[in-house]
């Protein structure tokens, strides 16, 4: 009897790949002159924390690319913008604007932010304005000046007529209208029209608290606020921390730090309203364990909140429905701020070289954490991290098995629709995989789907996934993933023989 010898290879090792998000938030600033990047990335061993092995992660953030030294020196509240292809725009701590070549822009001074303020400012496009930028800033503690400056990155700038690098055309303009006095706690989320903004602060120093929700559209920012009374008599009016949406803006998680409760509940991006809001008491007696940075997972399907002490992680479903206010909790110290990144995963700012990453962050029960110092020396993090809108991330797709495999072995792709703003004109979701093969998904219900898929020949494809409002494509969020498939057997030689 003969047997022929066939050489199969293929790599089985099951990875998580991920498509990248738009690139709007690729470039962050933050802590002692620190900078990361995600336009270059990089693998590196990481140590296992809180029961998880230590492991080699790949698609790493790299330092910002320069040699010069990053102007941001802070404790907390930062946050950047980049062009969609990952380009540099600016950056800032909430009281200087710089551009990409790290000079102050020539009007970006005296903003009304503060470096110890946990969210000292945001960005958002303005609507209806090509190249302007609302930034919103503000102080730390209840100093009630939130305010915004308009950036045109048309202007020349410390640039030129041909090459401008943008300049603040208006600046400190106080926002209207608010109950309470703002300081230190500020978000913002995309409007349910897909074009508008809501930017959302809370007002302190008063009992009720409220959350104050602006309108910022075409025509500026609204000096009538939508507000809404928080169902506690606590006025939370000296320190601060974090407030944040779940990706599809349906949902918002504010920690309170000092105050010793997580705050949680609905939003309506529509109408600007909170409602179905309820909290968690921490312990009051331990002020190391307060909660400071939230984050939602992609899916807005978990709540991660960090602290000096732990990170906590709750099924928010649960949460929210009161079935369960137990969180899984690991014992990992300094866990400040928390920020989903471009890669889908979760940094945490640790007050050192460089972050906690949750590598998983929706395989609840199952986490991946690990210390990864990625910053360049000399450089750390403190508490804070940049704070984005939700909005920058949009559609994400993976796969369960490292690329490139074999033809005819089966892969399932997964994708996240983090569709801000939009989720309500979502009409359907169309798979086209690049072989002649085309999916629908016309009963759009929730923000995860996935399909599983079988190339039968060699080649490279590329996998798009389509989302549609009526029978148009939503083109600002359409994702391609190239899919390189190997044939993965090699020729037999007839000579060779097993007897």
């Amino acid at each position: 009897m003969k047997y022929r010898i066939i050489y199969i290879a293929c790599l089985l090792s099951i990875i998580a790949l991920s498509g990248q998000a738009q690139k709007e938030a690729n470039n962050w600033f933050f802590g002692e002159n620190a900078g990361v990047t995600w336009n270059t990335t990089q693998s590196m061993g990481c140590l296992g924390i809180g029961g998880t092995e230590t492991a080699t992660l790949h698609g790493l953030p790299t330092p910002y690319p320069t040699e010069l030294t990053i102007p941001i020196n802070l404790v907390e509240g930062s946050f950047s913008l980049s062009d969609p292809n990952g380009n540099l725009l600016c950056f800032s701590d909430g009281m200087t604007i710089w551009d990409n070549s790290l000079q102050e822009m020539p009007n970006g001074t005296g903003l009304t932010g503060h470096h110890s303020s946990a969210q000292s400012g945001i960005i958002i496009p303005f609507p209806g304005h090509i190249d302007q930028y609302i930034v919103v800033t503000v102080s730390e503690y209840v100093n009630n000046n939130l305010s915004y400056s308009i950036v045109d990155m048309r202007a020349e700038g410390n640039g030129t007529t041909t090459a401008p690098l943008g300049d603040v055309i208006s600046k400190n303009n106080l926002f209207q209208g608010h109950l309470g006095k703002t300081g230190e706690v500020l978000t913002s989320v995309k409007h349910a029209n897909g074009e508008d903004y809501w930017v959302v602060a809370a007002g302190r120093d008063i009992s009720p608290t409220y959350l104050n929700a602006w309108l910022v559209s075409a025509s500026g920012v609204s000096s009538t606020p939508v507000t809404t009374a928080m169902p506690f008599t606590n006025t939370f009016k000296t320190i601060g921390a974090y407030i944040t949406f779940s990706p599809d803006g349906k949902y918002f998680a504010w920690a309170t730090a000092a105050y010793q409760h997580l705050v949680f509940g609905e939003f309506d991006t529509a109408t600007g309203v909170f409602s179905n809001v309820k909290k968690v008491e921490y312990d009051g007696s331990n002020i190391s364990i307060y909660p400071y940075g939230v984050s939602f997972s992609p899916s807005g399907k978990y709540l991660y909140v960090g602290n000096v002490k732990s990170l906590k992680v709750y099924d928010f479903a649960n949460l929210l429905a009161d079935i369960s206010t137990e969180p899984l909790i690991y014992n990992i110290s300094n866990v400040y701020a928390l920020q989903l990144g471009p890669d889908w995963r979760i940094y945490a700012a640790t007050a050192g070289s460089g972050f906690v990453v949750v590598d998983n962050p929706e395989e609840y029960g199952n986490l991946k954490l690990y210390r990864a110092n990625v910053l360049k020396g000399g450089t750390s993090s403190k508490w804070g991290l940049p704070s984005f809108s939700p909005s920058w991330w949009s559609v994400s797709i993976s796969v369960d098995k490292t690329l490139p495999i074999c033809s005819e072995e089966a892969l399932t792709f997964t994708t996240i629709l983090n569709i801000s703003g939009i989720e309500s004109q979502i009409t359907k979701i169309v798979w086209d995989f690049g072989d002649g093969t085309v999916k629908e998904d016309t009963n759009i219900s929730s923000s995860q789907y996935s399909y599983t898929h079988k190339y039968t020949k060699p080649g490279t494809y590329a996998l798009t996934v389509i989302p549609y409002a009526g029978n148009n494509p939503i083109t600002d969020r359409i994702k391609v993933l190239q899919v390189p498939i190997n044939p993965c057997v090699m020729p037999v030689n007839p000579n060779i023989h097993l007897y």
